[in-house]
């Protein structure tokens, strides 16, 4: 088990047509966060988007409600290992997009917890990210280091 000594946000932003591979990205989650061992230094940021500025969804395939239970059964996934999922629900007039939920979180969060990472629902974080981001940390007095995943 990793203890951690920083305080890390994962934030994502789903848009509904996502939802389907949603799911992968919670299994990506649960491989990366069953690895902590102090679960109060990461809170996890989700914000479904179902705005239909530009794609409709078809309620023949699915509706609403159903799209909603698999976005909360992935946040309950997380809640279940000890983790604080904040999450919000997208579903009005307004515009809304990957830009304007980066913006926010980190505005939201760049002053509670030392790193904001941003995830993104068709990609994983790697098991050890939270020590590659440490090791980093440490060595970017001695060398210019740059870390993306």
């Amino acid at each position: 088990m990793d203890k951690l000594r920083n305080k890390y946000v994962i934030g994502t932003h789903v848009m509904w047509f996502e939802i389907e591979m949603y799911a992968d990205f919670i299994d990506g989650m649960v491989n990366l966060l069953e690895t902590v061992e102090n679960k109060e230094n990461v809170t996890i940021d989700l914000c479904f988007n179902m705005l239909q500025h530009f794609e409709k969804y078809d309620t023949n395939k699915i509706k609403k409600h159903e799209l909603i239970i698999k976005f909360k059964k992935g946040v309950a996934t997380l809640e279940s290992m000890g983790y604080i999922v904040n999450q919000e629900i997208k579903d009005g007039d307004e515009f809304y997009f990957h830009t304007d939920y980066r913006r926010d979180l980190n505005y939201n969060y760049c002053k509670k917890v030392d790193y904001v990472m941003w995830g993104e629902t068709d990609s994983f974080f790697p098991r050890e990210a939270f020590q590659a981001v440490s090791y980093t940390h440490l060595r970017a007095h001695e060398t210019p280091e740059h870390l993306v995943f």
